[in-house]
């Protein structure tokens, strides 16, 4: 079985002639995403990125010319990472009303802040579980062409447990990417922070891109639909 190509993932971004203008795009794209609306465009050129190196091509980068593309793409892929994220968001509302009740003095406060605690652990455990399960739903999704892809639970632990340790060396190498990102922002005042975050990015849609066509090459693919 091949492995990952962990160097290339990391400097492939560096090799494309037009590498400084598409990720100065990318960079201001990742800072206006504060505002919420940006976001899609992103996960849709996250999206294309991991196509591309699925099919065999990393280099050159993706253009940025096909916005319409990405945002109506990404917009379907954070539709349902946010569907995913709806348990964190009862929890979330749930740790509001204990606080309340301890704040009001209702209630046994000892017993108010263990079940809090409590929360507050099952919010971590599941943060991480999506962590896990959600690269293995975009891809399931890039698959098949539409939301429900990313539902499809059988199909994507078929996928994803295909080899787990390096679908979990793609996980840790994006946190680690990550976490090189934010130390190069911080370095620069976090001037740079939203260019080094989006490079992490890059580096992230990579390694998923390889996993994909090392464990479900394209000669296996179910389906030969095209994404919408």
């Amino acid at each position: 079985m091949e492995s990952l190509d962990i160097g290339r993932a990391f400097k492939f971004t560096f090799e494309d002639e037009n590498w400084i203008v598409k990720v100065l795009i990318g960079g201001v794209i990742s800072l206006l995403s504060i505002f919420l609306i940006p976001i899609p465009l992103l996960v849709g050129y996250f999206l294309t990125v991991v196509e591309e190196v699925y099919a065999g091509r990393d280099l050159p980068l993706p253009e940025w010319s096909n916005l319409g593309q990405y945002f109506s793409r990404g917009l379907t892929v954070t539709i349902g990472s946010i569907l995913y994220s709806v348990p964190i968001l009862v929890i979330v509302c749930c740790v509001l009303l204990f606080t309340t009740a301890i704040s009001d003095g209702q209630g046994n406060a000892d017993a108010v802040g263990l079940a809090i605690l409590c929360l507050y652990c099952l919010m971590i455990l599941y943060g991480l579980f999506l962590a896990f399960w959600v690269p293995g739903a975009i891809l399931r999704y890039l698959e098949v062409g539409s939301l429900s892809g990313m539902f499809q639970f059988g199909q994507i632990w078929q996928l994803i447990s295909r080899d787990l340790g390096q679908y979990f060396v793609v996980i840790l190498l994006y946190i680690g990417a990550s976490f090189l990102a934010s130390i190069v922002g911080s370095i620069t005042c976090g001037i740079l922070s939203p260019w080094t975050s989006f490079w992490a990015y890059l580096v992230g849609a990579h390694l998923l891109g390889q996993y994909w066509r090392l464990h479900r090459p394209p000669a296996e693919q179910p389906l030969a639909t095209t994404p919408a």
